[in-house]
């Protein structure tokens, strides 16, 4: 699947497919050095299974379940290709804000990095398990006007679109 541009006009930028588009480097890089410094800072080591699962996500745009990761471990030849290690890993990039959950309700869990300035995209989920990211200016915009109409501060929000099957 190719890269498309939806909404041309609306605000709304680059939707692609989350496996069809590969992460940038520099910001996978920086996320990379961000993660490995905050778990250092709290005492923990980034070696073996723990930083093969970093550079996994590093290298990945956007979301990936466990058995995604556990997949390109086995694929790389890696350390920490085993569920066990990945789930650990997990929790603990969790714990640390360095990881968001995210349950499209399609029974798997995926997960995706945390930018440490907040930059972030929402999803859609297709009838047919195929995510895809997307950024929508005006909804940012009108995410945050409804926090100031409710009296609330907003810290964090997650979008799930639901699609139908895409038509031919």
């Amino acid at each position: 699947m190719a890269v498309r541009e939806a909404g041309a006009g609306r605000g709304v930028s680059h939707v692609h497919a989350a496996h069809d588009h590969p992460a940038d480097p520099a910001a996978g890089a920086r996320w990379s050095d961000h993660a490995e410094r905050v778990l250092r800072e709290a005492g923990l080591r980034t070696g073996g299974g723990r930083s093969a699962v970093i550079g996994v996500f590093a290298a990945e745009d956007c979301v990936l379940a466990a058995q995604d990761i556990v997949d390109r471990l086995r694929a790389s030849g890696g350390p920490g290709a085993n569920l066990a290690t990945v789930y650990r890993t997990l929790d603990t990039l969790r714990d640390h804000d360095l990881v968001h959950r995210l349950d499209p309700g399609d029974g798997t869990a995926r997960y995706e990095r945390a930018q440490p300035g907040g930059e972030h995209h929402h999803h859609v989920l297709f009838a047919d398990g195929t995510i895809e990211p997307f950024h929508d200016d005006a909804l940012e915009q009108a995410i945050e006007a409804l926090a100031g109409r409710l009296g609330v501060d907003l810290v964090g929000h997650d979008i799930v679109l639901h699609a139908a099957p895409r038509s031919a």
